[in-house]
């Protein structure tokens, strides 16, 4: 509202000074009198007065201020100053900027009703430049891109020509849309046709890097299709470059580039690597040998660093672990000094040929060539040498002090604790298998207490445990209090990822190693009620629950349920030919193949009912189960053309007897030919041998008297005489 002071000019007005007026501005700016400053601007004027640009800034504030401090959206004020303001000072990209802020561009206006507004921006060419350079440096691209094609109709230019006075604007918007990463291809390809006597190599460049860092593979692809068409002399090895590392490019589009690139120019190592790169990614071994080669020969360059670990990862992916082994021997020779990278892709050949000395021996040269193993490095190390995973992983943490340890790799360091335990359980005396000193201070501290303090530092860095790193940690546990098992499987259940099939799998493991059948059946109830499918790793976990828990009944109970569920059918392989060519075609009756028994559910079924009574019914059922296996050739696999040998090596007591039975009951004698069982010598001096066990209960059950060869102390030979004496 106005000041109540009257704004009055005498002729003595026409004695000013431009002091004066100023003082005369900013007292009536001061009583918002913006009549006064209307006729101070209007004598100013008159009196040819040049105004400052702070003058016009200063006027400008008050103005604005003026118009945003009241309800009304009525901007005439403001113009009115603007037209008194520029007939003495020509408004700068300064006051074309504090107008867009001030007037345009605030959470209260609305971007194209500021007519009033947008009228003085656009009276000339040069402070509707000036505009749009503004909203380009402010990131409103959108916006400048319509008052762009404003400024060319107005200037009766056609559209896709930029006039030679334009060209900063035009760079201004060129940058602001190639950095929008909301900005469609279709945007830049339109700026593109109008820029083709001002866009120089360096403007191409920089478009390809920006937008193949933001668009998507498709848009990348259609602007270099247009670049290649219309400004192929601008394309330089950086261009293809930029386009070649894209994150989703193809390899056959790859290949391509690289071939127009060697018509054009010399492609480099770096050319080469990043389709080697993509090759390998896609386990395209023989295409990277061939790039290898055609570097070196044709072009005369040399392999580096990342050349022979994109080759030696390639033979990993191939399964070629001699030639990578051989490759990296190599780039030894010819580079000396290698990266981590490649030391690791070593480690992994030598732990996929079980060279895991060598592998631990890589890691030594490494640590001497002064070069920092990462978490995978460790992570294969862990492979190499499961019984030092907490070694190796406190020796991770000292060289990433400032970062947190991967998820993946404490999981690797759990499932090698699990795999440590498991063969410490077989062989207690392996010092290969034992925790040393360099893993904790205190040796005697059990390895599932390891396990179950690893669990609690991955919470305390604010990692999520996931399903693998339960499942390890309950795998250690089958060696420890089995009640722990069942508080993860609990506290799985309370978090919001749920137990999966491989925890509850490892929890029945951990239930069953301790005989507690009643909770791995339990968890068995557990997975079908969460429509969780047990595979066949679960059932003979629970198999195993079973037979240590001395359960024949419930044992036999689950093996007919396994059988009536029609699951535990194996796939037959039907083959039917085509009328046609007569072609056989594999087609399979249905049933889930993973359910099929093997020879591990065979010996946990068979040892369960091993613990009942010697009844006629029980063993109605053990010789049923193994004619089961041998009718699927999990047993005794093609016995009958033999030639009288046996081998029994390697099987349990339980299932050993049930296969000798099984032999004599369908053994059809032939004079004077004697039958060989191999049983093996027996390791363990302290426990009876298959072979001494065999021997003993042979000529008990069926009176057959057996012998040890001298020569053949790993066998038993029953005489022609005592099988003849049998059948009679």
């Amino acid at each position: 509202m106005a000041s109540e002071t009257t704004s009055t000019w005498t002729d003595d007005s026409l004695w000013l000074t431009p002091e004066q007026c100023d003082d005369h501005l900013a007292d009536y700016i001061r009583h918002n009198d913006w009549e006064g400053v209307l006729q101070t601007l209007r004598i100013m004027q008159q009196l040819k007065f040049v105004q400052t640009e702070q003058t016009f800034l200063k006027c400008l504030q008050a103005t604005s201020s003026s118009t945003n401090n009241t309800t009304s959206t009525d901007n005439s004020l403001l113009v009115e100053v603007w037209n008194a303001l520029k007939q003495t000072v020509e408004p700068t990209r300064m006051h074309v900027e504090y107008i867009l802020r001030h007037c345009c561009l605030t959470p209260t206006s609305s971007r194209h009703d500021d007519d009033e507004v947008w009228s003085l921006l656009r009276q000339s060419s040069q402070t509707h430049n000036d505009a749009i350079q503004v909203l380009c440096r402010l990131g409103q691209w959108k916006w400048a891109l319509r008052e762009w094609k404003l400024l060319q109709q107005q200037s009766r230019l056609n559209v896709s020509v930029i006039d030679s006075t334009q060209v900063e604007t035009y760079r201004a918007l060129w940058n602001v849309c190639i950095h929008a990463k909301d900005c469609p291809i279709q945007t830049l390809l339109s700026l593109l046709q109008a820029a083709e006597a001002i866009l120089t190599a360096a403007d191409v460049l920089e478009l390809l890097q920006k937008t193949a860092s933001q668009q998507s593979w498709r848009n990348v692809w259609t602007l270099w299709e247009f670049l290649r068409q219309h400004h192929a002399a601008k394309l330089s090895l950086e261009c293809y470059h930029a386009i070649l590392f894209h994150r989703h490019v193809p390899l056959a589009t790859a290949q391509s580039l690289l071939r127009d690139l060697q018509r054009t120019q010399s492609p480099t190592i770096e050319t080469y690597n990043r389709v080697m790169y993509l090759a390998q990614r896609e386990r395209n071994v023989p295409l990277v040998l061939q790039l290898l080669q055609e570097l070196q020969q044709k072009y005369n360059l040399a392999p580096n660093v990342v050349t022979y670990t994109h080759v030696v990862r390639a033979c990993l992916q191939d399964r070629q672990w001699k030639r990578a082994l051989v490759l990296f021997e190599v780039a030894q020779d010819k580079l000396g000094l290698l990266d981590v990278y490649l030391y690791t892709a070593a480690m992994e050949a030598c732990v996929a040929l079980k060279q895991s000395k060598r592998a631990l021996q890589f890691l030594d040269e490494m640590k001497q060539q002064q070069i920092v193993p990462n978490s995978f490095t460790y992570r294969v190390a862990m492979q190499a040498a499961p019984h030092r995973a907490l070694e190796f992983l406190h020796a991770l943490k000292a060289t990433i002090v400032d970062a947190t340890i991967p998820l993946i790799t404490y999981n690797a360091a759990l499932q090698a604790l699990a795999q440590t335990a498991k063969l410490q359980a077989k062989e207690p005396n392996d010092v290969t298998t034992t925790t040393n000193a360099t893993i904790s201070a205190n040796e005697t501290t059990p390895i599932w207490q390891h396990a179950v303090n690893l669990l609690e530092e991955i919470k305390q860095q604010n990692l999520q445990p996931d399903g693998f790193t339960y499942n390890a940690v309950i795998m250690c546990c089958c060696y420890g209090p089995w009640e722990l098992a069942l508080q993860y499987i609990q506290e799985m259940q309370d978090s919001a990822q749920p137990p999966n099939r491989l925890v509850y799998t490892a929890a029945i493991a951990s239930c069953g190693k301790h005989g507690q059948a009643d909770h791995a059946l339990r968890l068995l109830a557990q997975m079908k009620q969460h429509k969780i499918q047990p595979d066949l790793v679960t059932y003979n976990a629970v198999f195993n629950a079973l037979r240590v828990a001395h359960r024949p009944e419930q044992s036999w109970q689950l093996w007919n349920e396994l059988l009536e569920q029609g699951t535990a059918q194996p796939k037959t392989l039907l083959l039917t030919r085509t009328a046609e060519a007569g072609v056989p075609k594999r087609r399979y009756s249905t049933g889930k193949a993973n359910l099929v028994p093997d020879i591990i559910t065979i010996t946990e079924v068979i040892g369960a009912l091993a613990g009942a009574d010697e009844s006629e019914a029980y063993q109605a059922h053990v010789d049923g189960i193994l004619a089961y296996a041998v009718e699927r050739k999990l047993l005794l696999n093609g016995f009958l053309d033999s030639a009288n040998e046996i081998n029994l090596s390697g099987l349990t007591f339980p299932v050993a007897r049930a296969a000798c039975r099984y032999l004599l009951k369908h053994y059809e004698h032939v004079d004077n030919q004697e039958l060989t069982l191999i049983t093996g010598v027996g390791k363990q001096s302290n426990k009876t041998s298959l072979r001494d066990y065999l021997k003993e209960w042979l000529e008990q059950e069926f009176g057959l008297i057996t012998s040890i060869p001298r020569y053949a102390q790993g066998t038993l030979v029953i005489s022609s005489e005592s099988l003849l004496g049998r059948a009679s």
